[in-house]
């Protein structure tokens, strides 16, 4: 089965390259309000954590939780905070590896204040799920 969930992501990160495009994920305990201080999170002012692995936002989100997906152009993605023109980068990989119960991924920032971002990109991947595997959502995406 574990072999089946990687290849199976790796299929899907080739895709998402194909499409020019990253889609990066965020795990909550309670569902997401557009409304909420983003600032107020763990992460550096002005950004907040994602991962590329939907099966470790589900381990951080837990079974009564809500996974998010966020899709951004891979043309906006930087090696870092500030480039050396002094721009931020919508978001870049932080090097950084996130990892709960055995799951890993790379952790994301995302900068909120960045022209590009948009809080209505952030769409429901997975609601709350009982004995479910995040298999099968990555089964219905390429489904679709």
């Amino acid at each position: 089965m574990d072999k089946l969930k990687k290849h199976l992501q790796e299929a899907w990160q080739r895709m998402e390259e194909t499409n020019n495009t990253k889609v990066l994920y965020r795990g909550l305990e309670k569902e997401f309000d557009s409304e909420y201080d983003l600032d107020s999170t763990d992460a550096v002012s002005g950004y907040s954590t994602w991962t590329d692995n939907p099966e470790l936002a589900r381990r951080y989100a837990g079974k009564g939780g809500y996974v998010y997906k966020l899709e951004l152009p891979l043309s906006e993605m930087g090696d870092e905070y500030i480039d050396e023109d002094g721009e931020r980068a919508l978001f870049f990989n932080n090097e950084k590896k996130a990892g709960l119960d055995g799951i890993s991924g790379d952790e994301y920032l995302v900068y909120h204040h960045h022209d590009l971002f948009d809080i209505n990109s952030i769409i429901l991947f997975e609601g709350p799920t009982n004995d479910r595997s995040s298999l099968e959502s990555y089964i219905n995406t390429i489904k679709k």
